[in-house]
């Protein structure tokens, strides 16, 4: 009797719809990553991520070459954070425009790297014990809690030579 049977690396994965397809484009297809075929790439990935949100990369790739070329997608340097994020910001108002009443929701979560061996060119939070950014999400949301989008999404970086400093 098994409770559980992990797949094997020799098991498919079924690839992404057409509706996580035709999400990914409507998404990311405005992404200007100075080569079209990075933003078809990322339109890819995304397909394949959306398909599968909570497994890890390996389990969302059918092969390992796929796997590898997210990799790479992702260690590339020409990869802009804010381009992607651009592509969804103007992919969002056209959710918007189907509701009468949207919730613009924001949070923002304190990525701690203060245990980390190398703190060089990281910020403060509230004191200069902990290490790390802030990053600081506004979302929008239907009342009945349906994300529609990201309105922002800035990470703040706090200057330890400002530390005590008035603004």
């Amino acid at each position: 009797f098994e409770l559980f049977n992990p797949p094997t690396e020799n098991k498919l994965q079924s690839p992404p719809n057409l509706e996580w397809e035709k999400w990914a484009e409507n998404e990311f297809g405005n992404a200007f990553l100075g080569d079209p075929r990075r933003t078809d790439r990322l339109i890819k990935i995304a397909s394949w991520r959306a398909a599968k949100p909570s497994d890890s990369l390996p389990q969302c790739f059918d092969n390992k070459a796929k796997l590898k070329a997210a990799y790479h997608f992702y260690d590339n340097p020409g990869i802009n954070r804010e381009a992607i994020l651009t592509s969804h910001y103007l992919a969002t108002p056209e959710r918007l425009s189907t509701e009468n009443l949207v919730l613009a929701v924001s949070e923002t979560t304190e990525i701690d790297y203060s245990h980390h061996q190398s703190k060089k060119g990281l910020g403060y939070w509230h004191d200069l014990n902990p290490h790390g950014l802030l990053w600081h999400s506004t979302w929008v949301v239907t009342p009945a809690k349906v994300p529609l989008g990201l309105l922002d999404q800035p990470i703040i970086y706090r200057d330890i030579d400002h530390f005590g400093k008035k603004h």
